[in-house]
């Protein structure tokens, strides 16, 4: 019997873009979580609130303007 229940992912980010790929793991495991029709909460705390920035390099996490379009 399939489960057809919406379910909520929350992923909760502390460590800077620089720090480690964990960034990188919770977008992409966001982003899988949402082609697969569930709900998805991000939440950035201490460093991670300069993930979305748009004046830095490299930028391989989203822009603010463009990450939740990106998701």
């Amino acid at each position: 019997m399939k489960d057809s229940a919406v379910k909520t992912l929350t992923v909760i980010l502390t460590d800077g873009p620089y720090i480690s790929e964990y960034a990188e793991m919770g977008y992409k495991t966001a982003r899988s979580a949402l082609k697969q029709q569930h709900k998805v909460n991000i939440f950035l705390y201490l460093d991670a609130v300069h993930i979305p920035k748009k004046i830095r390099t490299p930028r391989s996490f989203p822009a603010q303007a463009s990450f939740s379009a990106s998701l």
